[in-house]
């Protein structure tokens, strides 16, 4: 995920490795930044959000009421970048079955 100088989400990228990592073992792996100094934003309304047929706002109000507020603020690394000060990595263990 890409951020400004305020820390504010402005851009959300993937890579999917397609080796499979076993548990409790490490890889290493290689990303390269965005170079595209055109982003610009349409909307940031989350009204037509969904999480699992839901609206998002009512997912929140119930999950992330619990959470740390800005707990996860110092997970993020400056970056040298034209468009985006910090990034910020996250990994999603999505099992898919290539069949």
């Amino acid at each position: 995920s890409y951020y400004d100088e305020n820390k504010n989400l402005k851009w959300v990228d993937h890579l999917f490795i397609e080796e499979g990592i076993r548990q409790q073992r490490k890889q290493n792996f290689k990303y390269k930044l965005i170079d595209n100094d055109t982003i610009t934003l349409i909307s940031d309304a989350m009204d037509n959000c969904y999480v699992n047929g839901l609206p998002n706002k009512d997912i929140a109000s119930k999950i992330v009421s619990n959470r740390i507020s800005n707990h996860n603020k110092q997970e993020y690394q400056n970056i040298k970048h034209s468009q985006f000060d910090f990034i910020k990595l996250e990994v999603n263990t999505y099992i898919g079955n290539p069949n």
